[in-house]
């Protein structure tokens, strides 16, 4: 018997408690098919001498933003050990305006102020960019910064006019004006300036956070929201983009994907019972080996590192300041009711204790209306939760 490959003198931890460890490992389409003695007398196409180097199975990261994580490695790279304050900020934000053409987009994320002295403004990327629009990503992924450039592009000249956002915050100069900070969903008014992204930007994205991932031992990814362009994912057509990565050899793990809440919708003559879902009926659990669906995401709160996480008290030093629900309580209750009904599992991020305590009580009302058993809910981070609620 031939099998594709053979790999030797290393030192396996196959994770079965039976037989914990092996010496030689064979491959036969994609999958293990003997370990040590079994391989006696098997030739392979390949044999690979580890040289006693240890093994352990591929990881599986179920919170793993792939798209997003692709667009930061090919943007400017502003975490605190590259900027690590607001002039080492400006600075970089000059140096790659410097080297694009007027008008194009200066692209950055990775900035903490907590680490860096405070939030960049609109006028300090103004200074630095020289007339060209700049986007400044939050190391957490629920903030950004605009300059003016692009809030004149968004149709606020000066960052005049730009309105409140129920489920965000705009963080405002004495006179009313935008000073750059934009929290949740206020995002959106500048995200829908860049987004959607072209297919071939996707791509390269992907291919980038793929090979980052496999070198940190990633096989196995859950991408936690989709296709909502204007606030999480790519484009319309997120799903497309990853089958076709998975089928060029761009996007190497096996991945869940998770579609953004507010892609779902009632289908249009299902009469059996209101249907909260895709069409065709396509819910959690379709796909295959490589590219499956996963859960339904709803994003219920904001941050903790933005201060944006929903509380029930307020936080220290900001007596006004409880955080954002995203969603009114019976609005998210409704949401996780809906999806369940139709038969998805849901995934809820919820960082606060209020935020908790709201999922909490939709996954108990969905159950309550409509019984499933084996479906595992879940709430994505649940960071500062009470014991009680543990």
């Amino acid at each position: 018997m031939k099998i594709d490959a053979i790999f030797e003198n290393g030192r396996f931890r196959t994770m079965d408690t039976a037989r914990p460890t092996a010496r030689r490992i064979g491959v036969l389409h994609g999958r293990i098919v003997g370990l040590d003695g079994e391989l006696d007398g098997i030739s392979a196409d390949r044999v690979v001498d580890l040289g006693g180097a240890p093994v352990l199975p591929g990881f599986h990261d179920a919170h793993y933003h792939a798209s997003l994580t692709g667009a930061r490695l090919a943007a400017l790279d502003l975490r605190p050990a590259a900027a690590g304050s607001l002039d080492a900020l400006y600075a970089a934000v000059r140096r790659r305006a410097g080297s694009l053409a007027p008008g194009e987009w200066v692209r950055g994320s990775g900035y903490d102020q907590n680490l860096i002295g405070g939030h960049p403004t609109a006028a300090g990327l103004d200074h630095a960019a020289g007339g060209r629009p700049v986007l400044i990503e939050h190391v957490s992924g629920h903030m950004v910064v605009a300059n003016k450039e692009a809030f004149r592009l968004a149709g606020y000249p000066g960052g005049a006019g730009v309105p409140d956002v129920d489920g965000g915050f705009v963080a405002r100069l004495p006179d009313g004006t935008a000073e750059g900070l934009l929290q949740e969903k206020a995002i959106s008014m500048i995200y829908e300036l860049v987004r959607p992204m072209p297919l071939d930007e996707v791509q390269r994205n992907l291919r980038l956070a793929s090979d980052q991932a496999v070198a940190f031992g990633l096989t196995s990814l859950t991408e936690p929201g989709l296709a909502a362009w204007k606030m999480v994912g790519n484009s319309p057509v997120d799903f497309h983009s990853y089958q076709l990565a998975a089928e060029t050899g761009a996007l190497l793990p096996r991945m869940t994907l998770m579609p953004y809440i507010t892609t779902l919708h009632p289908v249009e003559g299902f009469r059996d019972h209101d249907w909260h879902g895709l069409d065709l009926g396509i819910r959690t659990g379709f796909g295959g080996d490589r590219l499956k669906m996963g859960p339904v995401k709803i994003v219920s709160d904001g941050s903790f590192v933005g201060r944006s996480a929903a509380m029930h008290q307020c936080y220290h030093g900001e007596p006004d300041n409880k955080g954002l629900m995203q969603f009114d309580p019976e609005s998210l209750k409704a949401l996780i009711v809906g999806a369940h009904k139709a038969g998805w599992t849901v995934a809820t991020h919820a960082i606060g204790d209020q935020a908790i305590d709201h999922a909490m009580d939709g996954i108990e009302e969905a159950q309550r209306a409509a019984p499933r058993r084996g479906v595992r809910h879940r709430i994505e981070h649940f960071a500062l939760a009470s014991d009680a609620q543990i």
